[in-house]
Protein backbone atom coordinates (compact mmCIF):
# COMPACT_ATOMS: atom_id res chain seq x y z
CA UNK A 1 0.00 0.00 0.00
CA UNK A 2 1.18 3.44 -0.81
CA UNK A 3 1.57 5.97 2.01
CA UNK A 4 1.05 9.88 1.94
CA UNK A 5 4.84 10.11 2.58
CA UNK A 6 5.33 8.05 -0.95
CA UNK A 7 3.87 11.71 -2.46
CA UNK A 8 7.50 13.72 -2.08
CA UNK A 9 6.48 17.33 -1.03
CA UNK A 10 3.21 17.99 -1.73
CA UNK A 11 1.47 15.68 0.71
CA UNK A 12 -1.62 15.49 -2.08
CA UNK A 13 -2.59 12.17 -3.28
CA UNK A 14 -1.63 11.30 -7.40
CA UNK A 15 1.10 14.46 -7.47
CA UNK A 16 4.75 12.58 -7.91
CA UNK A 17 7.32 14.93 -7.68
CA UNK A 18 10.26 13.59 -10.34
CA UNK A 19 13.33 12.51 -7.74
CA UNK A 20 16.93 12.91 -9.46
CA UNK A 21 20.40 12.14 -7.60
CA UNK A 22 21.67 15.26 -9.84
CA UNK A 23 21.89 18.46 -8.29
CA UNK A 24 19.53 21.49 -10.08
CA UNK A 25 22.07 23.66 -11.66
CA UNK A 26 21.10 27.48 -12.27
CA UNK A 27 23.20 27.88 -15.28
CA UNK A 28 21.33 28.90 -17.81
CA UNK A 29 19.89 26.84 -20.81
CA UNK A 30 22.00 27.02 -24.21
CA UNK A 31 20.95 28.08 -27.26
CA UNK A 32 23.06 25.94 -29.56
CA UNK A 33 20.32 23.29 -31.73
CA UNK A 34 19.62 20.40 -30.21
CA UNK A 35 19.88 18.43 -33.58
CA UNK A 36 23.18 17.44 -35.20
CA UNK A 37 22.06 18.34 -38.11
CA UNK A 38 24.10 21.41 -39.56
CA UNK A 39 21.79 24.39 -39.72
CA UNK A 40 21.01 26.71 -42.23
CA UNK A 41 22.87 29.55 -43.04
CA UNK A 42 19.75 30.86 -45.92
CA UNK A 43 17.75 33.72 -44.61
CA UNK A 44 13.84 32.99 -43.95
CA UNK A 45 12.16 34.46 -46.33
CA UNK A 46 8.93 36.83 -45.76
CA UNK A 47 6.89 35.76 -48.45
CA UNK A 48 3.56 34.25 -47.69
CA UNK A 49 3.89 30.19 -48.22
CA UNK A 50 1.89 28.65 -51.27
CA UNK A 51 -0.73 26.26 -51.37
CA UNK A 52 0.36 24.63 -54.23
CA UNK A 53 2.18 21.69 -54.12
CA UNK A 54 5.96 21.68 -54.92
CA UNK A 55 5.25 19.69 -58.15
CA UNK A 56 3.01 22.67 -59.69
CA UNK A 57 -0.17 20.83 -59.27
CA UNK A 58 -3.18 22.69 -57.68
CA UNK A 59 -4.08 21.28 -54.26
CA UNK A 60 -7.66 19.23 -54.26
CA UNK A 61 -10.09 21.18 -52.46
CA UNK A 62 -11.47 18.82 -49.56
CA UNK A 63 -15.43 18.11 -49.68
CA UNK A 64 -17.14 20.13 -47.05
CA UNK A 65 -18.36 18.63 -44.22
CA UNK A 66 -21.42 16.10 -44.56
CA UNK A 67 -24.30 17.63 -43.30
CA UNK A 68 -26.89 14.71 -43.51
CA UNK A 69 -30.25 15.82 -42.26
CA UNK A 70 -31.87 12.87 -39.84
CA UNK A 71 -35.83 12.40 -39.81
CA UNK A 72 -38.41 10.76 -36.93
CA UNK A 73 -41.25 9.09 -38.34
CA UNK A 74 -43.79 7.40 -36.51
CA UNK A 75 -46.05 4.53 -38.35
CA UNK A 76 -48.78 3.04 -37.46
CA UNK A 77 -49.81 -0.76 -37.69
CA UNK A 78 -53.82 -1.85 -38.56
CA UNK A 79 -54.28 -2.28 -34.96
CA UNK A 80 -53.45 1.50 -34.28
CA UNK A 81 -50.04 1.12 -32.81
CA UNK A 82 -47.66 3.63 -32.69
CA UNK A 83 -44.23 2.97 -33.90
CA UNK A 84 -41.48 5.54 -33.66
CA UNK A 85 -38.34 5.55 -35.23
CA UNK A 86 -34.97 7.66 -36.76
CA UNK A 87 -33.58 7.56 -40.24
CA UNK A 88 -32.08 9.68 -42.74
CA UNK A 89 -34.29 8.14 -45.69
CA UNK A 90 -38.08 7.79 -44.36
CA UNK A 91 -38.86 6.42 -48.23
CA UNK A 92 -36.13 3.51 -47.90
CA UNK A 93 -37.15 3.08 -44.25
CA UNK A 94 -40.80 2.59 -44.13
CA UNK A 95 -40.47 0.26 -47.26
CA UNK A 96 -38.08 -1.49 -45.20
CA UNK A 97 -40.45 -2.05 -42.16
CA UNK A 98 -43.26 -3.05 -44.82
CA UNK A 99 -41.38 -5.99 -46.44
CA UNK A 100 -40.26 -7.40 -43.19
CA UNK A 101 -36.67 -6.11 -42.76
CA UNK A 102 -37.22 -3.05 -40.51
CA UNK A 103 -37.89 -3.79 -36.91
CA UNK A 104 -38.85 -6.67 -35.47
CA UNK A 105 -42.02 -5.06 -33.88
CA UNK A 106 -43.76 -4.49 -37.02
CA UNK A 107 -43.45 -7.55 -38.58
CA UNK A 108 -46.65 -9.44 -39.51
CA UNK A 109 -48.57 -6.80 -37.85
CA UNK A 110 -50.46 -5.78 -40.98
CA UNK A 111 -50.20 -3.15 -43.50
CA UNK A 112 -48.34 0.24 -42.57
CA UNK A 113 -49.59 3.60 -42.60
CA UNK A 114 -46.57 6.92 -42.54
CA UNK A 115 -48.57 8.93 -40.24
CA UNK A 116 -46.14 11.23 -39.76
CA UNK A 117 -41.71 12.35 -40.81
CA UNK A 118 -40.49 15.79 -39.46
CA UNK A 119 -36.56 16.82 -40.54
CA UNK A 120 -34.45 16.97 -36.76
CA UNK A 121 -31.27 17.56 -37.96
CA UNK A 122 -28.13 15.61 -36.26
CA UNK A 123 -28.84 12.39 -35.22
CA UNK A 124 -28.16 13.00 -31.67
CA UNK A 125 -31.09 15.80 -31.95
CA UNK A 126 -33.21 12.74 -33.40
CA UNK A 127 -32.50 10.15 -31.08
CA UNK A 128 -33.43 12.85 -28.34
CA UNK A 129 -36.65 13.82 -30.03
CA UNK A 130 -37.57 9.81 -30.69
CA UNK A 131 -36.86 8.89 -27.08
CA UNK A 132 -39.36 11.45 -25.68
CA UNK A 133 -42.05 10.77 -28.51
CA UNK A 134 -41.33 6.71 -27.00
CA UNK A 135 -41.58 7.97 -23.91
CA UNK A 136 -45.18 9.47 -24.51
CA UNK A 137 -48.61 7.47 -23.88
CA UNK A 138 -50.84 6.76 -27.00
CA UNK A 139 -52.84 9.71 -26.11
CA UNK A 140 -50.50 12.56 -25.71
CA UNK A 141 -48.56 10.68 -28.81
CA UNK A 142 -51.48 11.03 -30.63
CA UNK A 143 -52.54 15.15 -29.70
CA UNK A 144 -48.80 15.46 -30.37
CA UNK A 145 -48.94 14.29 -33.67
CA UNK A 146 -52.44 16.38 -34.26
CA UNK A 147 -50.28 19.28 -33.80
CA UNK A 148 -48.28 18.73 -36.28
CA UNK A 149 -50.19 17.11 -39.34
CA UNK A 150 -53.05 19.22 -41.19
CA UNK A 151 -56.51 19.24 -39.90
CA UNK A 152 -58.18 16.22 -41.70
CA UNK A 153 -55.25 13.93 -40.80
CA UNK A 154 -55.71 15.08 -37.06
CA UNK A 155 -59.33 14.53 -37.37
CA UNK A 156 -58.75 10.96 -38.28
CA UNK A 157 -55.68 10.69 -35.71
CA UNK A 158 -58.06 11.52 -32.90
CA UNK A 159 -60.49 9.61 -34.27
CA UNK A 160 -58.36 6.40 -34.38
CA UNK A 161 -57.49 7.25 -30.41
CA UNK A 162 -61.07 7.78 -29.34
CA UNK A 163 -61.81 3.99 -31.22
CA UNK A 164 -58.87 2.62 -29.22
CA UNK A 165 -59.80 3.94 -26.17
CA UNK A 166 -63.51 2.52 -26.54
CA UNK A 167 -62.03 -0.56 -27.71
CA UNK A 168 -59.64 -0.72 -24.37
CA UNK A 169 -62.42 0.29 -22.13
CA UNK A 170 -64.57 -2.69 -23.35
CA UNK A 171 -62.08 -5.06 -22.60
CA UNK A 172 -61.08 -4.07 -19.27
CA UNK A 173 -64.91 -4.61 -17.84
Amino acid sequence: MIGDSDYAGSGKPGLVEPVSDEPVSDEPVSDEPVSDEPVSDEPVSDEPVSDEPVSGEPVPELPAAATTTWYLYIVETAAGALYTGITTDVARRVEQHRSGKGAKALRGKGPLTLRHQEPVGTRGDASRLEIAVKRMSVRRKRQWLAARISTDEARAVVEQDRTSITKTTYKER
